[in-house]
């Protein structure tokens, strides 16, 4: 071969391969690697070449694209019979030159054929495919290193395609995540989060079921689920990659953090941690058995969620905490003044607008004062716990008892009119004065005085209040451990046909 033209066949060489890595960064999928072999048909100047894709589900080979499409199927059964160069690249991981032969042709015309197969890999060193072509001639040192170039720029266009395809999974995900957070942040209980978490998560993954676990004595217990079938166990064991117990009793299923499987499931576990980074609970995802296992990709998307999930689960505990101790009073565990206030406002409207009674009672604990002197305030204060669990006792379901401040206490009564709300009243009165309050090797006892009003006409809440207070103002004058009406306010006794209460929830 004279220099000039071995020259000429570099400088075409070079102006293909250009050509080549051109078209190839202008592609941004592998589909777009079928005019690949017709490129190196024209580099190499071959009778044909073949793309086929490494498989490793199945450890095999796959037919991609050839510069012969009509012929597809031809190839494709060639591979299946494994009488392609290419499978010798599996197995030696390395360019591979057929031997030289000779072919002779239906019209008896005798040729040279040679073929030439290179691996193309990743930029790990794992097998992404191999490059193949056969050349009418004996394959030259020059030809090979082409075709080895050609199959390294093959090699980083599927780098790139596969880099374009993560960025744009992971922009994927984390548009569904916003969509996932900003739902859970909507709601206010951690049930509704779960839920909340579960619908946008089956969507995005195929979730069967989410399970939201929070640690109580370092054993992870189910404090909320969601999903279509309940499978997942109500307390589980995480355990170290080694196989020690991290959290849970040791009789209890087994998860590790991360990806896995659970009673014949795929599942993806993730630990909830607090700010300070000690471990509030544990997310558990499952799929349905059969279905694919979790994309390794996900699980730092899991773990953005669970990081929002706790922060949401304890914001909801510190809002229902806040809303308990405005709503009931820590001493006592009855409602206290503002929320029974509110109560007792919405409990007129109804009464008004269904033109039912309703009627109220004021009580009061005698001699409070005198008793919190001679016994201290914590005798004062077992005693208010004693007088709020007979009072809850006594009442009914619709009842609400309230603390309106010291030792003053409020019942309401929907549904109550005057007569009922005595006789309630009377017997409140007279339950207490039984009761027997262990403190300090002795017994205490309480009365009270109670006051009854009922609404009437266009009465306010506040009017409701100063009648009720009006008539325990006169039980104390008529001296104490009485009940007195708004109507008489005269002292009354209890009714042989008074009703009885019903079972009370307080």
């Amino acid at each position: 071969m004279s220099a000039t033209h071995s020259g000429d066949r570099q400088r075409h060489a070079l102006a293909t391969l250009t050509q080549l890595a051109r078209q190839l960064r202008r592609c941004c999928n592998e589909a777009d690697l079928s005019l690949a072999p017709q490129v190196v048909v024209d580099l190499l100047d071959c009778y044909k070449a073949l793309l086929y894709r490494f498989d490793p589900s199945t450890a095999s080979l796959q037919l991609t694209a050839s510069s012969r499409p009509q012929r597809f199927e031809e190839e494709q059964s060639r591979l299946e019979q494994g009488q392609v160069l290419a499978v010798e690249v599996l197995e030696e991981q390395k360019l591979v030159v057929s031997e030289l032969r000779t072919l002779v042709s239906e019209s008896q015309e005798k040729k040279l054929a040679q073929w030439v197969a290179a691996p193309i890999f990743g930029t790990d060193g794992v097998l992404l495919g191999v490059l193949e072509a056969e050349l009418a001639r004996a394959v030259e040192a020059t030809e090979r290193h082409l075709i080895q170039i050609a199959a390294d720029l093959i090699a980083e266009h599927l780098a790139h395609a596969d880099l374009h395809d993560r960025v744009f999974r992971s922009n994927v995900y984390l548009a569904q995540l916003n969509d996932i957070t900003q739902q859970v942040s909507a709601e206010r209980e951690v049930q509704g989060m779960v839920e909340a978490a579960a619908r946008g998560l089956d969507e995005m993954m195929e979730v069967e079921e989410l399970c939201l676990y929070l640690i109580e004595e370092a054993v992870p217990v189910l404090a909320a689920r969601a999903g279509c079938d309940e499978q997942l166990p109500t307390q589980i064991r995480v355990v170290s990659d080694e196989g020690s117990t991290i959290l849970g009793n040791d009789d209890d299923p087994q998860v590790s953090i991360g990806t896995g499987e659970l009673a014949g499931s795929p599942v993806m576990t993730e630990l909830l941690r607090t700010g300070t980074g000690g471990a509030r609970g544990i997310l558990l995802l499952r799929k349905a058995a059969g279905a694919g296992a979790f994309d390794p990709e996900q699980l730092p998307l899991l773990s953005a969620l669970s990081t929002h999930l706790c922060t949401a689960v304890d914001n909801a505990a510190l809002m229902q905490e806040i809303q308990r101790q405005a709503t009931y009073d820590d001493l006592t565990g009855l409602v206290g003044r503002r929320h029974f206030l509110s109560e007792m406002k919405r409990e007129r409207e109804r009464a008004r607008r269904e033109e039912r009674p309703l009627s109220l009672l004021m009580i009061d604990a005698d001699n409070f004062k005198a008793l919190n002197d001679n016994y201290g305030h914590p005798a004062g204060d077992a005693v208010l716990m004693a007088l709020a669990r007979e009072l809850i006792k006594g009442t009914r379901a619709v009842d609400l008892v309230g603390r309106l401040g010291g030792e003053e206490v409020a019942v309401l009564l929907p549904g109550a009119t005057n007569e009922v709300a005595v006789c309630i009243a009377e017997r409140l009165r007279e339950s207490i004065q039984q009761l027997e309050i262990p403190w300090n090797n002795q017994t205490l006892g309480v009365t009270v005085s109670i006051g009854v009003t009922t609404l009437s006409g266009d009465m306010s809440p506040l009017e409701l209040l100063e009648q009720a207070d009006q008539a325990l103002y006169q039980a104390k004058d008529q001296g104490r451990d009485r009940v007195v009406s708004q109507y008489d306010l005269q002292p009354v006794t209890a009714h042989p046909e008074a009703p009885t209460a019903e079972s009370p929830s307080h």
